[in-house]
C-alpha cells in the first residue's frame, strides 16, 4: 500500500463510495511519494469539485498543466469535470 499508484486506485475507490475525506488522505499521500502523478492530481481535483471547491481544484489543473500540457488526458478530464461543476452552479 505505499505505493503511490495503489494508494491512488484506493482514493478513487474510496471518493466513488462518498468518502472523500478518506480519499484526500490518500492522494495526499501519493503526492508526497510522487508529485509529479498528474492521475493523482485529477482525481484530487475531481475531490475537490465534491466538496465544492472549485479554486483547488483549478489549482491542481494548473500543476497538471504544468508537468504535461494542455493536450494530456488528465487536463482534459479535470478541465471537462470543472466546466460541468461551473455550469450546474450557474
Amino acid at each position: 500500500q505505499s505505493d503511490p499508484r495503489i494508494q491512488t486506485m484506493i482514493g478513487f475507490s474510496l471518493r466513488q463510495l462518498g468518502h472523500v475525506d478518506a480519499a484526500m488522505a490518500y492522494y495526499t499521500a501519493a503526492l508526497s511519494a510522487n508529485s509529479g502523478l498528474t492521475n493523482t492530481r485529477q482525481y484530487l481535483g475531481e475531490a475537490f469539485l465534491q466538496i465544492g471547491d472549485p479554486a483547488k481544484a483549478k489549482e491542481q489543473l494548473a500543476l497538471i498543466k504544468s508537468r504535461c500540457g494542455v493536450a494530456c488526458d488528465d487536463y482534459q478530464a479535470l478541465l471537462e469535470e470543472i466546466a460541468r461543476f461551473e455550469k450546474r452552479a450557474g
